[in-house]
């Protein structure tokens, strides 16, 4: 007495694609059911702990942002035989969410079938999908202008209670928008009216997660993920300095797309972190850019999937990098090293978290 899913086309799938197979249902004698169905569903979820007093208290959210049903049989009794339900699913073809496992969250497509029985356990089956969504950044047209994007502050470095003169700011990327594999170009102007000395200047690519959970009650937190980062030394008390710096996308970087996701947002952020040599207080800068994977002006479909060989876009500023960049192998250091991204969840526990299907 069992229920299998059988699929036609395993593997992974695009916005748009097909999903068919069959439900094999095998009952060794008559079986009285309440019906036998078959559901398609894409599924945000998000989860962690928190301590409360001496307990620990799981906090979750779970979202079905696509769900299609197949209903075979309805209530009744079945003769013993062996029953071959097909079915067909259709994928939306635009601005679906791709497949995304992390320790908090994850976007997960899955097809469960299931036998309902009045009396005794249901027999259920299900099978895991993948699903890898290009980003084109043409669907963002409005949100992207190709051009350079400035910031500029003024920030008041403060140690031991004493505030020191200001250290002016102006950072400068050559766009707003990229695809993988390509070189973000960063030109930062310091002007040290302190008496600090500015140790380091950090720059990073972050991939910033911004995740809900509604219960028992809703609670938010930002999961940050370093991807790329370069270093250069800093700046001296009373001095002025100006920096080109240079951060690679790389070619094989995973971009999930979360549109229409409730629980889990995502913003790529640029990064830079002055850090001084006296105090603890560090200054940071911040702008937030795109990543895809189709470049403005071309629809051009990402052929290797997962999502790893994109078009690659030209700049829209020239920049002229200052001689004290080294290349070594492939990678961009500045009077420093480039730091790597810290291991992922599967990297450190040997495998991915599993979530429920139910």
């Amino acid at each position: 007495m069992s229920i299998k899913i059988h699929l036609d086309n395993p593997g992974i799938l695009t916005p748009g694609a097909t999903i068919s197979g069959t439900a094999i249902c095998h009952f060794e004698h008559p079986e009285v059911i309440r019906g036998i169905t078959c559901v398609f569903k894409g599924r945000e979820y998000t989860h962690w702990d928190v301590q409360r007093s001496r307990n620990s208290v799981k906090f979750v959210g779970k979202n079905d942002f696509v769900s299609q049903e197949r209903r075979f049989a309805h209530a009744g009794t079945l003769p013993a035989r062996t029953y071959k339900y097909q079915f067909v699913f259709n994928l939306p073809d635009r601005q679906l969410p791709s497949s995304f496992d992390h320790d908090c969250a994850a976007i997960q497509y899955f097809i469960k079938a299931k036998v309902d029985r009045p009396i005794g356990f249901d027999y259920k089956d299900s099978v895991s999908l993948h699903v890898a969504s290009p980003v084109d950044l043409n669907d963002f047209v409005d949100q992207i202008s190709m051009r350079p994007l400035r910031n500029q502050l003024e920030e008041f470095p403060s140690c031991c209670f004493f505030t020191s003169e200001p250290l002016l700011l102006d950072f400068t990327i050559n766009k707003d928008a990229f695809v993988v594999g390509e070189t973000i170009f960063v030109k930062i102007n310091v002007n040290n009216t302190s008496s600090l000395h500015v140790s380091e200047v950090k720059l990073s690519l972050i991939q910033r997660l911004n995740l809900k959970v509604e219960n028992p009650d809703i609670r938010e937190r930002e999961e940050n993920e370093v991807i790329n980062q370069v270093r250069a030394l800093g700046v001296e008390a009373h001095s002025e300095k100006e920096y080109f710096l240079q951060l690679k996308i790389p070619q094989d970087l995973l971009v999930p797309l979360f549109l229409n996701c409730r629980l889990i947002k995502q913003s790529w952020v640029v990064r830079a972190k002055f850090t001084f040599q006296s105090c603890q207080s560090d200054i940071i800068c911040e702008s937030i850019v795109k990543l895809g994977h189709i470049a403005i002006g071309t629809r051009d479909i990402v052929a290797d999937l997962p999502l790893s060989g994109a078009n690659i876009s030209s700049s829209s500023i020239d920049w002229i990098p200052s001689d004290v960049f080294v290349e070594q192998e492939g990678t961009t250091e500045l009077l420093g090293e480039v730091s790597s991204a810290p291991p992922s969840y599967n990297e450190v526990n040997g495998y991915l978290p599993k979530y429920e299907t139910k």
